[in-house]
């Protein structure tokens, strides 16, 4: 399980361990999954990072799961949830790579524009459900 900085929940609906993680230096984010805590753990992608922060100087990381904020009335997903589906929400953080503090794009004029403010949690929600054909994945 790649654990850079990230958090690991135990799902019931899922009957599965989970962790989301974003490999270094990329633009996706992954959700692994495992029916035991120690493995196997297989992955699927659940999101692509949003433009400025796939590109330089932006590097983003810190993606950890939140179940206290799933909504505990599965009436209130917007797009409802079928059976054996489970609403999962996480966090990541995009900053600035930057070689001086003095240049660093945090601190530019409008850099505090939502669409574009560093070092803020995203917050996502995403819906999963597992996999019948490996029972150890999720698909989302």
């Amino acid at each position: 399980l790649p654990s850079w900085e990230t958090t690991c929940n135990w799902s019931e609906t899922l009957g599965l361990w989970y962790s989301f993680n974003i490999p270094p230096f990329t633009t996706d984010i992954f959700l692994h999954t495992a029916e035991e805590i120690t493995g196997e753990w297989t992955k699927t992608k659940v999101f692509s990072i949003p433009y400025p922060f796939t590109q330089a100087p932006w590097i983003s990381y810190a993606a950890k799961a939140h179940p206290e904020l799933v909504r505990s009335d599965r009436r209130q997903c917007p797009l409802g949830l079928a059976d054996g589906e489970c609403e999962l929400v996480f966090t990541f953080i995009s900053n600035a790579l930057e070689d001086t503090p003095t240049d660093n794009i945090l601190f530019e004029p409008g850099s505090m524009e939502f669409a574009q403010r560093g070092y803020w949690p995203r917050f996502v929600r995403v819906i999963a459900k597992k996999s019948p054909e490996a029972p150890s994945r999720s698909i989302c």
